[in-house]
């Protein structure tokens, strides 16, 4: 029993000095400089920070990042978020946010300007956030390596909004600001289209041209940004049938540009030149057809992926797509085959812009210039017209303009940059994503 009475004051000074040594070293990984010379210091700016521990469900970690006085942004990469109603829920959904906004404002007044990023998870990362390792705190590096590490802002959505999960609110308030900008994107789209579509003179094309312009303007009502919709389960499937009739409406009409345009090649199989000449003008217009067409049909597929909020997956999205594209590249080899054969039948030198004279015409031209002292061989030729030199090899080559893939942008993490007491969206880099099939 004595023994027992000296041992347990020994044993309550190691376990002290054992809890003093773990403070110690959990206080040495805190962060002690400013030189950060490397990514992104994660700084706590709301007034609940916490450190490493396991989400909750009703909880979501979102970093808020000062970023450093050196970097540069392309601000062509920069949309600003400026519907009100999206404002306000990052307002509810991510306080910090909104504070960090109001001390950007504070600041520049004192001509000290910070600029900051929140970066809300992408959908994978919140759906699986609770077990994913390292989901709470970050590290950040120095000239000598890793120099600590950095809390992320916690928050605990139940204690701001009446909403029913934190994952939930975080997420919609994610697709809402994706939303916003790739809808106005389609919209403006949409309105260069339609006067693309308007250029194209045709009095015998008015009742076809109508019905395009007039799909144009039903798809572009409803790329017009609104955030009772986005958030509203049954306007969006209300909207996404709509979007369905109206895809069936681009694929016959996109159909009939593809058998209008075999036709023409049909019955001018072997053309006197000014048969050819009138076949390309009419080409033309149909090609303008077949382009303006495949634009709506892209931008049918991307409003129906953004108003399912990433239910529906975007190679899913694309599959009628895809088809009908394959149907088009078959029309414009065929057309590229058929010019070719004109071309070479009717002597056309698209190089030199002109084409050899036949006939009659051709014949008195190679007799004059067959004789020693006759006239200049160039009078063996027709010059063309350049518009129409353009518009055969545009129409000679098969290839077809269309948009990337669709990209899975509900998936991706949405990065909101806080300058000047705005915020704005940070997409990908606006370089074009046109290619050809």
């Amino acid at each position: 029993m004595d023994y027992l009475w000296i041992a347990v004051p020994i044993v309550l000074v190691l376990v002290l000095i054992a809890v003093l040594a773990l403070l110690k070293s959990r206080k040495e990984e805190q962060p002690v400089g400013d030189d950060v010379d490397e990514a992104i210091a994660l700084v706590p700016v709301a007034s609940e920070v916490q450190a490493a521990e396991a989400p909750q469900e009703d909880e979501v970690f979102v970093s808020i990042a000062l970023l450093p006085a050196a970097t540069a942004i392309d601000q062509a990469r920069l949309s600003e978020i400026s519907d009100s109603t999206v404002l306000a829920r990052i307002s509810q959904v991510i306080p910090a946010a909104a504070e960090t906004a109001a001390r950007t404002v504070a600041n520049n007044a004192l001509k000290n300007i910070e600029v900051y990023k929140a970066i809300i998870p992408g959908g994978a990362t919140l759906a699986g956030s609770k077990n994913m390792e390292g989901a709470v705190r970050g590290l950040y590096h120095g000239a000598a390596g890793i120099k600590g590490h950095a809390d992320f802002v916690r928050i605990d959505v139940s204690k701001t909004t009446a909403l029913a999960s934190g994952v939930a609110n975080v997420m919609n308030v994610a697709s809402l600001v994706v939303g916003q900008y790739y809808m106005s994107e389609i919209n403006g789209r949409l309105e260069a289209l339609n006067e693309s579509v308007n250029s194209l003179g045709d009095f015998n094309e008015a009742e076809f041209k109508s019905r395009i312009l007039s799909l144009i303007a039903h798809v572009g009502e409803i790329s017009q940004f609104s955030a009772e919709i986005m958030e509203d389960e049954t306007e969006c499937t209300i909207k996404r049938h709509s979007l369905e009739h109206l895809r069936r409406d681009a694929t016959e009409l996109l159909g009939q540009v593809n058998i209008a345009m075999s036709g023409i090649m049909q019955k001018g199989a072997s053309p006197k030149y000014k048969e050819y000449e009138s076949a390309v003008r009419k080409l033309a217009v149909q090609l303008g057809y077949q382009n303006a067409l495949i634009v709506v049909f892209e931008e049918i597929v991307e409003l129906t992926y953004l108003l399912g909020r990433g239910s529906i997956s975007a190679n899913r999205s694309r599959l009628l797509l895809t088809k009908y594209l394959e149907h088009s590249v078959e029309a414009r080899t065929r057309l590229g085959e058929w010019h070719n054969s004109q071309v070479e039948r009717l002597q056309i030198d698209l190089e030199q812009e002109r084409r050899s004279k036949v006939g009659l015409e051709g014949f008195f031209a190679a007799a004059l210039t067959a004789f020693p002292s006759g006239v200049d061989g160039k009078f063996r030729y027709k010059q063309l017209e350049q518009s129409l030199v353009h518009e055969i090899g545009m129409q000679a080559n098969p290839a077809l303009e269309r948009r990337g893939d669709l990209k899975e942008v509900y998936d991706e993490d949405v990065e909101i940059i806080i300058k000047d007491g705005k915020l704005f969206y940070l997409h990908e880099s606006p370089a074009s994503d046109v290619k050809c099939a």
